[in-house]
């Protein structure tokens, strides 16, 4: 994670279906604001990731949509997940030019349950 939870707020859903016993297919969505448009966009270790300009009116900083799939085996010790996530650029990062290009990343991890 590179953002901060200092001055955010944050709305979300999501939806985990269950196909097999040994899997399962979660869609979340959030929408991302800060909580004082005179304050800053935080980095996670509390440093200013954008200083907000004086006479800023924004606080949408954009929407994130993940898709993940996560599948297990041996009795639930052993676990694999891909996943896909997409961040819609908001209006605060757009209209004080911090960029309005939208972010695409993608991972997959394996993990052992001990």
């Amino acid at each position: 994670d590179l953002m901060s939870w200092q001055n955010m707020l944050t709305y979300g859903g999501n939806l985990q279906l269950r196909p097999t016993a040994e899997s399962h297919f979660e869609i979340a969505g959030h929408v991302m604001r800060l909580a004082n448009k005179r304050d800053n966009w935080y980095t996670a270790s509390q440093a200013t990731f954008f200083s907000t300009p004086a006479g800023n009116s924004e606080k949408s900083l954009g929407g994130e949509i993940d898709v993940v799939y996560t599948l297990f085996f041996q009795n639930n010790k052993v676990g694999w997940q891909v996943g896909y996530g997409h961040f819609f650029t908001g209006d605060y990062l757009k209209k004080n030019g911090f960029g309005t290009a939208d972010q695409n990343w993608g991972y997959t991890q394996l993990w052992i349950n001990f």
